[in-house]
């Protein structure tokens, strides 16, 4: 899936080293907040999938003005992502480019600007289920509803949060998955990682998902969440 994920990263608004935050990012000597391309996880993770379902990519065609590709952008970017994928002849058309990846390099500014705003993820009616973490028999469905995602063929949008320490509040897409021993292990899509694949464990004896470690987080146990499955969730 290289060639449907961005080319460009979600920018951490804090720094960190090995995994802690050590100060924020709008230090005299970094660029200003406008000029970065922060808190977009969930619109990075969302987009993907948007492309991906409602989407097709042509070479064979000349690529369009400006206007005309933002627009097309706009419109895949305000079908809701739990629809389910079109079929290829009912994809919007997106030309001269071989796919999201090849896109996201090309125009990344044009995009970062026209698929949508960060702020308004914070307000998801998803969110409020935060204050209550799911417990291990949750964390055992969640699995499994991942499972069934993938056996449909479409990759599910993961929300890592553990609250309230907040260590992590990330989200990611799911690509594939893979069974080892006791443990179930998911390659996933990591926007503020492009060109890595990580991988997203399930231990299934303790019934508890786990993270690798990272240049923003520790790595170890996270709570996970299956999101945008519909209007309130």
């Amino acid at each position: 899936m290289g060639r449907d994920t961005f080319s460009f990263a979600n920018e951490t608004v804090w720094n960190y080293m090995d995994g802690k935050v050590v100060g924020r990012t709008d230090q005299p000597d970094t660029p200003k907040e406008g000029e970065r391309y922060t808190r977009r996880c969930f619109v990075m993770a969302r987009s993907v999938v948007q492309f991906w379902k409602f989407a097709r990519f042509d070479t064979g065609q000349e690529p369009l003005a400006p206007e005309e590709l933002i627009r097309r952008i706009r419109e895949i970017s305000a079908i809701p992502v739990w629809e389910p994928p079109r079929m290829p002849e009912q994809k919007i058309v997106v030309p001269g480019f071989a796919g999201l990846h090849d896109l996201s390099n090309r125009e990344p500014r044009l995009l970062q600007e026209n698929i949508g705003q960060g702020w308004p993820t914070y307000f998801r009616p998803g969110n409020f289920g935060i204050v209550t973490p799911p417990g291990r028999a949750a964390q055992e469905r969640t699995s499994a509803e991942i499972d069934r995602f993938l056996a449909a063929g479409e990759p599910p949008i993961l929300w890592l949060v553990n609250f309230p320490s907040m260590s992590i509040n990330h989200a990611v897409v799911v690509l594939r998955r893979r069974e080892e021993s006791l443990r179930t292990l998911y390659a996933v899509y990591d926007p503020n990682l492009p060109g890595e694949t990580m991988e997203l464990s399930f231990d299934h004896s303790s019934r508890t998902f786990s993270y690798p470690p990272t240049f923003y987080y520790t790595g170890g146990p996270v709570d996970v969440r299956v999101v945008y499955r519909g209007v309130w969730r």
